[in-house]
């Protein structure tokens, strides 16, 4: 075989790196500087979720695991799409659904109160798009006590009650748009 020799790489020449959040492992995006932590996993969520807004035109609840990331996303997903953006917090949760319903290629952006109990039917909300596995906070108390309960009895908690209650917050989440 033939080997090709590769002058040495200079400090700009990594290749991208990406992460989920919880690492300080950089992220380069094209045309921007090397991003770690919430900044880089917000950027991703944000290219992604401008690029299936535009394939869905619209009519789409993007939800979020965590305020943080909706307010991040929300501020800057503003001048980047061309149809009706609803970021929970604007206003109450029935006036933003009421909002969602009858404005033609409406986006929203929510959190979990959004995940359960919600349904649009028809057209209107054609994509939901998530952030991330929903996942209960380990620093939730009953969540805590529930991994410690787990734990003395031998079993693995992220396997007999993390993943199941996550899988379960995703049906419910994503159950609206399969039903209809």
């Amino acid at each position: 075989s033939r080997t090709q020799s590769r002058p040495p790489a200079r400090r700009g020449d990594q290749p991208k790196r990406r992460t989920t959040g919880t690492s300080a492992e950089p992220v380069r995006t094209r045309g921007s500087r090397n991003l770690t932590g919430r900044a880089a996993v917000v950027l991703l969520v944000l290219g992604v979720v401008v690029r299936l807004l535009e394939l869905s035109r619209g009519r789409a609840f993007v939800l979020f695991t965590s305020y943080a990331n909706m307010n991040a996303v929300g501020s800057l997903i503003a001048g980047r799409v061309d149809y009706p953006l609803l970021i929970q917090g604007e206003a109450p949760k029935a006036q933003l659904l009421d909002t969602f319903r009858g404005t033609p290629h409406a986006v929203l952006l929510a959190t979990a109160s959004f995940w359960q109990g919600v349904d649009v039917a028809g057209e209107q909300l054609s994509c939901v798009i998530v952030d991330k596995l929903p996942f209960a906070s380990p620093g939730d108390p009953i969540v805590a006590a529930r991994i410690d309960a787990l734990a003395a009895q031998g079993a693995s908690a992220f396997e007999a009650y993390q993943v199941p209650l996550a899988i379960l917050a995703l049906q419910q989440g994503l159950g609206r748009l399969i039903r209809h």
